[in-house]
């Protein structure tokens, strides 16, 4: 009687081990799917930012660090916040004529590849079905109100 106690106690434990490893391998296959998202969850909780804002920002850093001319994208809190999401227009760019349900647009500075050089930059991402289709960095060119406030 003893010995089908123990039995039963490690067939438990087995299990348990079994369903412990079985959620951390499935944790681990979820993060392909939204790559590095984990890592963007204080834009979501802390600062309370849109889903398709926290996507977007994770993609562009992600897609700064492979391209030839940029290698680090830096975004203050203050300039996620102030992102403007445009549901208008249908079409990425004309240069990547993509169909999207919404253009994200947040300014912010990247770093020049192999240069201490810092650029002011437009960052536009587009978001067709919950699923970034484009992304774009614009070197930011001031309007003649944002040239002369004394507030940035």
């Amino acid at each position: 009687m003893k010995s089908s106690a123990v039995t039963h106690v490690c067939v438990c434990l087995c299990a348990a081990a079994t369903l412990t490893l079985g959620v951390a391998i499935a944790r681990a296959t979820e993060s392909p799917s939204e790559p590095g998202i984990a890592e963007y969850t204080y834009l979501r909780k802390v600062l309370r930012v849109r889903n398709d804002v926290a996507h977007c920002v994770a993609a562009i850093d992600k897609w700064v660090t492979l391209t030839p001319k940029y290698d680090t994208f830096l975004a203050t809190d203050k300039r996620i916040l102030r992102a403007t999401v445009d549901t208008r227009d249908t079409i990425f760019s004309i240069a990547n004529p993509v169909q999207v349900d919404k253009k994200i647009v947040v300014r912010a500075m990247a770093k020049l590849e192999g240069k201490f050089k810092w650029a002011r930059v437009t960052a536009i991402c587009g978001i067709r079905r919950a699923r970034v289709v484009g992304i774009t960095l614009q070197p930011f060119k001031p309007t003649s109100a944002t040239a002369t406030s004394p507030i940035r």
